[in-house]
């Protein structure tokens, strides 16, 4: 009180001025922490994820998914992805839910669906994953004791009510174990980033002890990441490895002429099997031994899988989903997607000057047509048919095998000469391939007429021999004529048929017959690839399921191929099977097989013209 006194009449008012501020600073704090409760429970569900993966354990993984500002009623599910559905639901073991506010209840409300419901806003939820035992597929889960590949939709579960938020991802791995995948990292060891569930499930994580090599295109980094079996030095050239891959992206790049990504990921694996392509990154088995001696075979899946970044991953049919946890979606536009992507990986290492099977172009597309003509139902199946069942194992394509890669490829390659034709070479697919990714490289995907519109207005003086090729070739499936457009290089197509035989000139075993195991059956069924092979005429036909084989049992499908791969012409063996009629004993009697030859050759006296689009074409330019 002394001390007021003594103040001047300013400081006086200075402090009773104060002492209003603060109690107003106390009246708006108040306010501002009832403010602050409310847009906390407004605000958007933050949501974390724990991997974690024990030393030592190569049988399951954990997984814990820890959700802020929920809703007190929620659904989480594991997506099925477009190409195949592994029904990975079934591996979840050990499901809790756990709240600090109380007790929390989940309903499995169908296979890959659970509806949580808790008492709060915060939740942990947590399982664990068993992994698939078998043949190790670069698109199935795996541990070693040397590493792996876990992540996307195999491992996560996302909020369906909230695809669009982002999450944390943290990664428990055993000591001395690395980490490549697309993911954003952050700044803590072991935490990424996922702007969406989209994102999350579409980038796989390979761990273990990798070896990395980094190139720049664009400004942009790119990321080998490889994963050997049992070994820390690794025997190949790993500057031959990074020169192919680099000068497959740079031709890849040059053809879309933009990047749709910040940051590639090449994870490539030894001792796995089969390739799949993602978001901003690839999975491909890559045996030591074919990078040693076999690189094309490499480089032909490397081609295909990374250009997939444009041609189905953002040039997406409008049939396909962000996410889904449904049945399995379907296309009738892969011929579109996969075959089109077949016919730029072949001429992406042509341009890029890799080595090839076959030794020039005019050679591949022989052989291609031979295959086309091998495979009846590539003639009989309409494009839209085969794209629909290419990834269903049901056989709905009956007693025909039909490719919507091959399909696809070949239509590519017609439309491509009738550009060239039609514009002096000016024009080709390229710029089709260019205008697509300009129309539907984001959200929008595509639908069949979008395709026909494209070419068209790259090739406007065509728009009716395009209309007609479209009615013709894809809406109806009528069998491809190759002749009408070989003819505009100067080339003509014969074909004949002879005896099938090998290298060494013997005759070939019919062998138009392979067998698959579905997702829910124990028993290997079969499908058969021509109407007319010794298997269909035996009395087999596609879905009959293969009990034994002469007499045996049939439990592994190395069985099936020894037995498989040891015919001979004149063998008489026998095979229990379990059609729609019951049970039969079917005996077959091993042929040979007449197969198609064909020969592309040089029309005589061809125009200067016709020969400098054969030049181009067959240059690849």
């Amino acid at each position: 009180m002394n001390y007021l006194k003594n103040r001047n009449p300013e400081v006086q008012l200075s402090t009773h001025w104060i002492v209003i501020i603060l109690s107003l600073v106390f009246i708006f704090h108040t306010s501002l922490a009832q403010v602050s409760w409310i847009d906390k429970r407004m605000s958007p569900v933050q949501i974390q994820y724990l991997l974690r993966v024990y030393a030592g354990d190569t049988s399951d993984y954990h997984v814990e998914i820890r959700i802020d500002r929920s809703s007190h009623l929620f659904h989480l599910a594991m997506a099925t992805h477009n190409e195949y559905d592994d029904r990975n639901w079934q591996l979840v073991r050990n499901f809790r839910v756990i709240c600090n506010s109380g007790p929390a209840t989940f309903i499995k409300k169908d296979s890959a669906l659970w509806e949580i419901s808790i008492p709060g806003d915060q939740a942990i939820i947590s399982y664990d994953m068993l992994l698939p035992g078998g043949t190790r597929y670069t698109h199935h889960p795996y541990l070693t004791s040397y590493g792996g590949l876990l992540g996307d939709l195999h491992s996560f579960m996302y909020i369906v009510e909230n695809p669009e938020i982002p999450s944390t991802i943290n990664i428990d791995l055993p000591n001395g174990w690395q980490i490549a995948t697309g993911l954003e990292k952050s700044l803590k060891s072991g935490s990424y980033r996922a702007s969406s569930a989209r994102v999350l499930l579409d980038c796989p994580i390979l761990m273990g002890n990798l070896h990395f090599w980094d190139f720049r295109m664009e400004g942009i980094l790119h990321r080998i990441a490889y994963l050997p079996v049992h070994s820390a030095v690794i025997g190949f050239d790993s500057m031959l490895l990074l020169n192919h891959i680099q000068r497959i992206a740079r031709q890849e790049m040059d053809l879309f002429g933009h990047i749709p990504y910040k940051e590639y990921e090449f994870l490539l694996e030894d001792g796995v099997y089969g390739a799949l392509e993602h978001l901003n990154s690839v999975t491909i088995g890559a045996p030591q031994d074919w990078i040693q001696h076999s690189m094309k075979y490499l480089d032909e899946e490397i081609a295909h899988e990374y250009l997939h970044t444009w041609n189905l991953i953002n040039i997406r049919p409008a049939e396909y989903s962000d996410l889904n946890y449904g049945v399995q979606e379907r296309s009738g536009l892969l011929w579109f997607s996969e075959g089109l992507t077949m016919f730029y990986a072949d001429l992406v290492l042509r341009r890029a000057a890799l080595p090839l099977e076959d030794s020039n172009r005019l050679s591949h597309v022989e052989e291609l047509i031979n295959q086309y003509y091998t495979d009846t139902g590539n003639r009989v199946i309409t494009p839209r048919v085969a794209s629909l069942v290419s990834n269903d194992p049901q056989g709905f394509s009956g007693d025909y095998f039909a490719s919507t890669h091959l399909q696809g490829e070949l239509i590519g390659t017609m439309l491509d000469i009738l550009i060239r034709s039609e514009t002096g070479n000016k024009r080709s697919f390229d710029d089709v391939m260019r205008l697509m990714f300009d129309r539907f490289g984001g959200e929008r995907g595509f639908q069949a007429g979008d395709i026909e519109q494209c070419c068209k207005q790259v090739c406007p003086v065509a728009e009716e021999q395009i209309t007609a090729f479209f009615q013709q070739y894809i809406e109806k499936g009528l069998p491809l004529e190759f002749n009408p457009f070989l003819a505009r290089m100067g080339l003509k197509l014969d074909i004949s048929y002879r005896k099938a035989i090998d290298e060494q000139g013997h005759e070939r075993v019919d062998r138009r017959m392979y067998i698959w195991k579905p997702a829910d059956d124990s028993v290997y069924s079969i499908h058969i690839m021509h109407p007319n092979s010794c298997w269909a005429r035996a009395g087999l036909h596609t879905g009959d399921r293969l009990l034994s084989i002469d007499g045996i049992p049939l439990k592994k499908r190395a069985e099936f191929n020894q037995w498989f791969g040891e015919l001979k012409t004149g063998d008489q063996p026998s095979m229990g099977v379990l059609g729609q009629d019951g049970y039969h004993e079917i005996k077959i009697l091993i042929e040979p097989y007449f197969a198609p030859v064909v020969r592309i050759s040089k029309v005589p006296n061809p125009s200067p013209g016709t020969l400098a689009l054969l030049e181009k074409w067959t240059s690849g330019e």
